[in-house]
């Protein structure tokens, strides 16, 4: 439903803006399934998430859109979406730059746009397609709030943004393209008469902003030097960007993110009913006869459970009706951890790391335990996206480079040779390695619980989110005294071997 919200910042003369801006409240769809999956939000209603329970709510014709504010004009922190939760959480504190490129003369600060994000729509990188929305801040709904929203905006025109892993990136092949949407407010007087990029330069400092874009969302630092990650190379017109975005894009339908969310619910439930046999078998040869029982007894009553509150009767049905397997897999074979593991990886390994993206696996107020085995899962997936092998005759995670055939180095195949206590051993160590790769400032990934702290969102966020490993180039001042932690330091793997077992195998973390 459409409401109309008075910002809460006011324009010079401390006038409210005639015209309201239009803003869509979000309803509780995606969270609204089996509470294992979710939990309230502090006025303990169901989640909204800001992705995909808003739509983009298109007008071709008028080249209106919704997008979700992220991160808004001259703001002194800059903001991201965690797609797994559909909270915010604070990226960067802006600071006074010079240009990378040494193009721009004057300091670049804070950003002169706001940026938004369209809901539904991924980009060519795989990630909620980005807006860059002009006007005057009165004419912008900012309040921090406990459900999402989207707001209007026209587009103008918009620009092809290229992205550089490491540069200099020789050959045009090796910098990423994609299209950002560049648009005004509707409802801004100012913005009336703006129909396209032509029409805004005329508005607005374009060198600046061509400078924002090129300087505020990192570089690679030195030393040496630093170098540039991010180039504006042309603009298209309204129609081009349109065109462009709806097409290229992918744009989420209801159907399919029913189908890969309960597609999704069935794995994790699969996966982690049989993570809880594998930790039976395994652990038959340490156990007392009285205790294995028992425990073969909790099993037994953990997945009739789970049996009786099937996904398929659910709110949410999936017509795939796809069977996974697994958990008779390891009943069939007895399988111990290491065999566990293996047929998760290689098997589902893939459709692990999509879900991983968009799906909580756990509530963790109902099942802490379920919750950090699948943040484990997720850290050893991660690092095998990010190109790195856990070697397991060294016990360590090491980088697999592509080497000149395009393949990389190690062989994942290699992982079936690696015995069960090797494998256990790679959960915790998965989370040094990842230290190690921040303070390298190379890309990583860093979970976060609560975005707390100045400038934080203060949302829940409790999940691995993905750093390419470049910074803002800040002065000392700027720069904070400590770093957030990478990981919980209070949170270890729960070993499926004997922990004496560990030692001996001279693991220390």
């Amino acid at each position: 439903m459409a409401t109309q919200l008075l910002s809460c910042a006011s324009n010079s003369e401390g006038e409210t803006p005639k015209n309201a801006p239009i803003t869509f409240e979000a309803k509780p769809v995606w969270f609204n399934g089996p509470e294992r999956f979710h939990y309230k939000n502090r006025n303990y209603d169901i989640e909204t998430h800001a992705f995909f329970d808003l739509a983009p709510f298109e007008s071709n014709e008028r080249k209106e859109l919704s997008y979700v504010l992220l991160t808004p004009k001259n703001s002194d922190f800059g903001y991201d979406i965690d797609l797994k939760s559909g909270q915010f959480y604070k990226k960067f504190q802006y600071c006074p730059q010079d240009d990378v490129w040494k193009t721009y003369q004057r300091k670049i600060d804070k950003p002169p746009y706001a940026e938004g994000f369209i809901p539904r729509l991924m980009d060519q990188f795989g990630r909620p397609m980005r807006v860059y929305v002009f006007g005057e801040k009165p004419y912008f709904v900012e309040e921090k709030k406990d459900v999402a929203y989207s707001q209007r905006a026209r587009i103008v025109g918009g620009v092809v943004q290229q992205y550089c892993h490491s540069y200099p990136c020789a050959g045009r092949e090796k910098w990423l393209s994609t299209m950002v949407m560049i648009g005004v407010v509707p409802f801004d007087p100012s913005m009336k008469d703006v129909a396209s990029l032509d029409d805004l330069k005329k508005k607005v400092d374009w060198n600046e902003v061509k400078a924002f874009i090129e300087n505020g969302y990192g570089r690679k630092l030195g030393p040496p030097r630093d170098e540039p990650v991010y180039r504006i190379i042309s603009e298209v017109n309204s129609e081009s960007a349109w065109k462009f975005g709806f097409e290229k894009g992918h744009l989420f339908t209801m159907p399919e993110m029913n189908t890969i969310r309960s597609s999704c619910y069935k794995l994790y439930d699969s996966v982690w009913i049989g993570a809880q046999r594998a930790r039976t078998v395994t652990e038959q040869n340490i156990l007392k006869k009285e205790d294995f029982v028992k425990r073969a007894k909790e099993i037994e009553a953990l997945r009739n459970d789970f049996t009786r509150m099937t996904v398929f009767q659910d709110n949410f049905r999936s017509r795939d009706e796809e069977k996974f397997d697994l958990i008779d897999k390891v009943e069939k074979k007895e399988m111990k951890f290491g065999d566990f593991f293996k047929t998760v990886y290689f098997e589902y390994g893939s459709r692990l790391k999509t879900c991983f993206e968009y799906v909580r696996p756990a509530n963790i107020t109902m099942s802490p335990e379920r919750h950090w085995f699948f943040t484990y899962l997720e850290s050893f997936i991660n690092l095998d996206q990010l190109g790195s092998f856990y070697m397991c005759s060294r016990k360590a995670w090491v980088e697999n480079p592509i080497i000149n055939n395009g393949k990389r180095t190690y062989n994942k195949k290699m992982l079936k040779n690696c015995t069960g206590t090797e494998l256990d051993l790679s959960f915790d160590s998965s989370i040094t390695y990842l230290t190690g790769l921040k303070r390298s400032n190379r890309e990583h990934y860093r979970y976060i619980e609560d975005d707390i702290g100045i400038g934080g969102s203060h949302q829940k966020i409790q999940a691995w989110v993905y750093n390419d490993g470049k910074n803002l180039s800040c002065d000392e001042k700027f720069k904070k005294a400590s770093e957030p932690l990478l990981f919980p330091d209070d949170i270890r793997w729960n070993p499926f071997y004997n922990e004496e077992l560990l030692k001996k195998d001279g693991y220390i973390r």
